[in-house]
This record gives C-alpha cells, sequence and structure tokens, in this order.
C-alpha cells in the first residue's frame, strides 16, 4: 500500500511524543492548529485543512486525545482523505489506542505512518528486566536478597547491568551465614561505592556540578571503559523515575506512596525527592531528547561512543 505522508498517528508518553513531533514537523511550526478531540468541531477541522495556509506552504492539524474519536468522525476522515490537502497534515496524539482498534486499522488502511513511543508498559517492562537479572543473578550465586535489599539494588543501579552484577558480585562476599544479602549489606557497599551511582549522577547534574559529574562517569568506567554506553540505561531510568515520580507528586501522593509506588528504598527517597523538585518539565523534555539523540547517534555510528555520552553529560547538566 501507498504510504500517506499527511496523515500521523502518535502513541505513546506525551512528554516524549511532543519532543520529537516537534522536530519531525519543524517545517510547518508557522501554521500548527491544534484541536482536542472531545471538543473539535470536525466540521471547522476539516474546512481549516482544505484552507491553504497564511504565511506558510504547510500546516498540521494536531488532534489530542485522540482515543476520544468516535466512529463518526472516522467516516468524515475517511471522505476528507480520498482528496486530502496536499499541504496539510493530520496529527493524531494519544497515550494509549487500548479499545480503539477500529482507528488504529482505518489509520493503517489508509496508509498512514503509526510512531509509537515509550509508554509507561514499556516502562514497566524495563523495571521487571532489572528484578529478572537481579533474580538469576542471585540464584547464580546461590544467594538470597530480602525486598528491601532489592529496592535497593533498583534504586542505585537501574539499567546499568554490568554495575549491577558487579555490585552482587561485591556483595556475595558480605552475605551473612544463611546466604542472604540485607539492606544494611546494601547500604554498606553503596556508601562504599563513593560517587559510584546512579543517584550521585543524577544527584551531580540537578546541581550542574560538573566536575562531580565527570568525576562519577569515570568513575562508572574506570573498570570498563568499553562498556560505557550502559551509560544510557543508567541515565534513562533515573530521568524515567523523576518524570514518574512528578506525575505522582501532581496526583498528591506523599512521601511514603512515592517511595511505595516507584518501589523505592526508603534510604534513597529524601534524595530522589530533592533530585525531583530540580528537574521542572523543561528540563524533564530536553533530557529525554538528549537521550534519544545520543541513542540514535550511537546506534548509527554517526558519533563515537565516547564523545556521544560526553557531550549527552554537558547538555544534560548545563540545560
Amino acid at each position: 500500500m501507498k504510504k500517506n505522508p499527511l496523515l500521523i498517528l502518535a502513541v505513546g508518553d506525551p512528554l516524549l511524543t511532543r519532543e520529537a513531533l516537534e522536530k519531525k514537523l519543524a517545517g510547518a511550526q508557522d501554521a500548527v492548529y491544534r484541536f482536542y478531540a472531545k471538543d473539535a468541531d470536525w466540521t471547522a477541522v476539516l474546512e481549516q485543512a482544505r484552507t491553504f495556509p497564511f504565511l506558510s506552504e504547510k500546516q498540521v492539524i494536531w488532534i489530542k486525545q485522540a482515543e476520544l474519536v468516535d466512529e463518526e468522525t472516522v467516516e468524515l476522515l475517511d471522505k476528507y482523505f480520498e482528496n486530502p490537502a496536499p499541504f496539510t497534515t493530520f496529527l493524531f496524539e494519544t497515550e494509549s489506542f487500548a479499545g480503539k482498534k477500529k482507528f488504529t486499522d482505518w489509520v493503517s488502511s489508509t496508509g498512514g505512518e503509526v510512531i509509537q513511543f515509550e509508554s509507561e508498559s514499556k516502562w514497566k517492562k524495563q523495571t521487571e528486566q532489572v528484578r529478572s537479572f537481579i533474580r538469576e543473578k542471585l540464584k547464580a550465586l546461590k544467594l538470597t536478597a530480602t525486598p528491601g535489599a532489592v529496592k535497593m539494588l533498583e534504586d542505585s543501579c537501574g539499567e546499568h547491568f554490568i554495575l549491577l552484577d558487579n555490585t552482587l558480585e561485591k556483595l556475595s562476599l558480605k552475605a551473612g551465614i544463611n546466604g542472604q544479602i540485607a539492606e544494611t549489606d546494601v547500604e554498606v557497599l553503596v556508601d562504599e561505592m563513593d560517587d559510584r551511582t546512579g543517584f550521585d549522577l543524577a544527584e551531580a547534574l540537578a546541581s550542574k556540578q560538573m566536575s562531580k559529574v565527570f568525576q562519577i562517569y569515570f568513575n562508572l568506567y574506570e573498570d570498563n571503559p568499553y562498556q560505557s554506553g550502559e551509560l544510557l540505561g543508567l541515565l534513562n531510568w533515573q530521568i524515567r523515575r523523576i518524570y514518574e515520580g512528578k506525575k505522582l507528586v501532581k496526583k498528591g501522593a506523599s512521601k511514603q506512596e512515592l517511595a511505595s509506588k516507584l518501589r523505592m528504598s526508603p534510604y534513597f527517597i529524601d534524595r530522589f525527592i530533592t533530585n525531583m523538585q530540580a528537574f521542572d518539565e523543561r528540563k524533564l523534555k530536553n533530557a529525554f531528547g538528549y537521550l534519544m539523540e545520543t541513542d540514535e547517534d550511537i546506534k548509527t555510528g554517526k558519533v563515537a561512543v565516547g564523545a556521544a555520552l560526553e557531550t549527552l553529560l554537558l547538555r544534560l547538566g548545563l540545560s
């Protein structure tokens, strides 16, 4: 089927979708018309779509909360796309299209581009991958760990699997006679690690202490200089948790609820809240954008890993 460049469906976290979509549609930023699906006058929307934009060659009709588009509206859109205006792009934005298969089927049948961004389900999947790694490593070491100790490991190492592996190896030497790792064991080791955890890095970035940022970076990788790509996982873990935490706080979550919902150890919660307060929406939006760009630069070979990561740290710290 011939692809339709005038129809885009973006699914995922709004903060992530808007950062990427604004770049994708940069050529039409002078003519962007935003509507909420629930309140839109679709006759007026389609009239605007057919009207040549003023002082711009192209325009974007940006529909938010597109999961609320009903079947009657889909019929109107279907007729419009039989002969769409060549200067108008329709962009439908939604966090989730669960239960709205007819709309997604229509987008596909019309040849529209579907862009899937990171979602809450993906975040939960990543979290489970970290927990699964810890479980398997403990099994290999013939050890167990208390729930609190597991939480502390997640908090300090995140998706940095090499750091997790090294930390668990060190903890295996401290395990008690019963072969169980306790919270106190992790606390002692984290204190001994001295600027080698995700929390240390997030704190330094939040306070714009760039000399400390790079000291932590070199501390983390002095034993594994060829595995520095894992820094992306570590940063993504910390930034994403800050974002999830801010959403919970907006809903009125207390400190205890925050720790419970994020499965965070009380040992780290005060430091986490301090880091979270230093990241406003603009800084978070920039951070997600920088992470995506760096990931693409590394995967495509556009920039060497070390240079890409050092540039990323500078951008995150100075934004």
